[in-house]
């Protein structure tokens, strides 16, 4: 794995959108593994849940299966407008 340094600074953080989405009860859209083509960057997006663990700020990402995705295999997101 290789770190990205383009993250724009302006933009929020896959850290920040789970805990906005925690607290407003909104799961994430995420692109999980390889991007897809440019023209559809949304186009294979999957509704994941934020769960948390024993303690507040433990929060994790869940797919539909109930698996917990790795936040490193996450490579676009955004707040997705339903509740989970």
């Amino acid at each position: 794995m290789i770190p990205a340094p383009w993250h724009h600074h302006d933009e929020p953080t896959l850290h920040s959108l789970i805990r906005e989405a925690h607290t407003h009860r909104v799961a994430i859209e995420a692109i999980i593994g390889a991007a897809p083509a440019w023209e559809q960057p949304w186009s294979r997006a999957v509704h994941l849940a934020v769960d948390q663990g024993r303690h507040a700020h433990d929060l994790f990402l869940v797919d539909p299966n109930r698996v917990v995705v790795d936040a490193r295999d996450v490579q676009l997101a955004r707040l997705a407008m339903t509740l989970h």
